[in-house]
């Protein structure tokens, strides 16, 4: 495992979403795993109600 390299694309990554106008969630430990599930539903939230709709 080569956590350098991991840092260096996960910062990429995240430069890369952002000039893209995209929302970047960190997951680094500052938040709990339900506050995290938290950011992550209210930002797919409403995405996910208009799925929950329709039939497949």
């Amino acid at each position: 495992m080569n956590a350098g390299r991991d840092l260096r694309l996960a910062g990429l990554l995240k430069d890369s979403a952002q000039s893209h106008s995209l929302t970047v969630i960190d997951v680094d430990g500052t938040r709990t795993l339900d506050q995290t599930a938290a950011v992550v539903e209210g930002h797919f939230g409403p995405y996910l109600q208009d799925l929950a709709g329709r039939k497949v």
